[in-house]
């Protein structure tokens, strides 16, 4: 006697495992009922009105979905694992037929109306008892001729509501029908819909075909409708989220709707079909990706970048370094830049700058700090260093732009106020030296202890207030505008130390005395000066 492969009892009683998500329970209906050819589809989550089961059941947990396909014609296509009664063209999707399996795991009871008669099954003891299970396989199912479609009811085992999607946008690649949901015609959303709105937004996109399948890439948009962001397959009326890792595909700035009608292109992940394997045929989908991103935005930035500038263009044009052949990206003439190179901070972004406007300029990899300890805020026309990503800075050597390792300070800080220019030797890579001076600039460590290099002592403030900004460290956990004034602070009071000033401390019974700018004495008055402008005079009280 054979032996079966397959230990049918065991593989029911944990069929609710294979299954990763509650709210793809309906997806998977939905696409049972296109494949019977349904032109209508209306689903309730919860159900409300009239249902098969007793009047106790709680109407909350109650889903319903009817079509009008042409029906389940036989009882074990419904619940035999692998079987289906589906036509030639639909076998050719490779359909897992575990769908209403999926529904028993997650429901109590079931009731079913179809071609092939009536159902009302007790979901726990069809997959767990065998004896149940064989009981319901041999029943006599008496066929309804008057009646057409398939009507399913389930009591399920949490709320209704956990079933279904919190977008109801994820039921849009059913094109071509009429799908209600609680009451809501959901509409659909296809190939021509997103042309359209890739012509609104003035993208770049390109339509083709693949593998006999319409495809739409596009290049600049991160967003979609509702929550459907990213590249996305419709699977044959199922939307399927696709990411294509670490290349150029895979920037957040390429979309890809891939329109799924005919064969198997890819291997959704079976059985319940809420991503991709990520193997051969998914890799070939990379590769064609990739070389019509690449062809797109090679000819984008071949010359002047048209106007509105393409969204996602300095992320873009940097993958396309890291991934795009050399002898290509030489004849590019952008680069990503970051002029900022002595702020680390991931909110100062990269721009881009013409090769030929580099003429003159210096490079580094790593963002620069003077000594390896202070950020700087100055004038910097006179550094004329930009910072690029390791994979660009080949193309700036080819240039003969030197790079830069090291920024050192002939005169680091003593003090907090520093009367004279900030003197500094700009390290490359090559040993060679370059000697920079700056007449005005701010130094700041990493705790925000400030260090002014001015030409005078009345312009102090001011250089701080116009080089501060820059300078300091933006992950201090205090608020930015109380950080600036705190530091601000620090500096008067050293003024006040260094030179002799009268300590605002010892005035707090003046008003305003922390924005006191000079006290002076005249005619038995005393005269405040205040940092805005404004003055106040204050009667000197005579002591006998």
């Amino acid at each position: 006697m054979k032996r079966s492969l397959v230990n049918e009892n065991k593989l029911f009683s944990v069929i609710g495992n294979f299954f990763t998500s509650k709210d793809n329970l309906l997806l998977e209906l939905i696409q049972n009922a296109l494949r019977a050819g349904a032109q209508t589809i209306a689903v309730k989550a919860p159900h409300s009105g009239a249902h098969p089961f007793t009047e106790t059941a709680d109407s909350g947990r109650i889903i319903s979905i009817t079509d009008d396909g042409r029906g389940i014609g036989d009882i074990f296509s419904l619940l035999g694992i692998a079987f289906s009664d589906w036509d030639p063209g639909v076998e050719s999707q490779q359909p897992a037929g575990m769908g209403f399996l999926q529904l028993l795991a997650l429901s109590e009871r079931v009731h079913i109306r179809s071609r092939f008669g009536e159902l009302l099954l007790d979901s726990k003891a069809f997959l767990t008892d065998p004896d149940y299970r064989q009981s319901v396989m041999a029943g006599d199912y008496a066929a309804d001729p008057d009646f057409s479609g398939t009507e399913i009811h389930a009591l399920m085992r949490f709320p209704a509501w956990m079933y279904l999607k919190s977008d109801l946008k994820w039921y849009s690649g059913c094109l071509g029908v009429s799908l209600d949901i609680n009451g809501q015609e959901i509409t659909a959303s296809g190939m021509r819909d997103r042309v359209e709105k890739a012509r609104a937004t003035r993208t770049l996109y390109k339509i083709g075909r693949y593998k006999s399948n319409p495809i739409l890439i596009e290049v600049g948009v991160r967003s979609d409708i509702g929550c459907l962001t990213g590249s996305l397959i419709n699977w044959y009326g199922q939307l399927i989220p696709v990411g294509f890792g670490s290349c150029l595909a895979g920037n957040s700035n390429v979309r890809v709707y891939y329109e799924v009608k005919r064969g198997t292109p890819l291997t959704p992940r079976y059985p319940d079909r809420n991503s991709l394997n990520y193997e051969e045929k998914y890799q070939e989908l990379q590769a064609y990706v990739n070389g019509e991103v690449e062809k797109l935005l090679l000819t984008y930035f071949a010359g002047e970048l048209p106007k509105p500038v393409l969204f996602g263009c300095v992320s873009l044009l940097g993958d396309m370094y890291k991934h795009t052949a050399r002898e290509l990206m030489s004849q590019i003439p952008w680069v990503p830049v970051r002029k900022d190179v002595f702020r680390d901070h991931e909110s100062w972004y990269y721009t881009l700058a013409r090769k030929s406007e580099l003429a003159g300029y210096s490079f580094c990899v790593e963002t620069l700090q003077v000594d390896e300890e202070y950020s700087l805020g100055a004038d910097t026309d006179e550094l004329r260093i930009v910072q690029v990503e390791e994979q660009v800075a080949p193309y700036l050597k080819e240039m003969g732009l030197p790079e830069v390792v090291a920024v050192k300070a002939e005169n680091p800080p003593r003090r907090t106020i520093n009367l004279e220019p900030l003197r500094l030797r700009i390290v490359q890579a090559d040993a060679g030296e370059e000697a920079v001076t700056l007449q005005e600039a701010v130094l700041c460590n990493v705790f925000n202890d400030a260090y002014v290099y001015a030409p005078a002592q009345d312009k102090v403030l001011d250089v701080f207030d116009d080089y501060g900004d820059d300078a300091l460290f933006q992950d201090d956990d205090r608020d930015w505008d109380d950080l600036k004034d705190c530091v601000r602070r620090d500096i008067l009071d050293a003024m006040a130390a260094e030179y002799e000033l009268c300590s605002h401390s010892k005035f707090n019974f003046l008003p305003r005395h922390r924005e006191i700018k000079r006290i002076s004495f005249r005619n038995g008055q005393v005269l405040l000066e205040y940092d805005d402008g404004g003055e106040k005079t204050l009667a000197l009280l005579e002591a006998s």
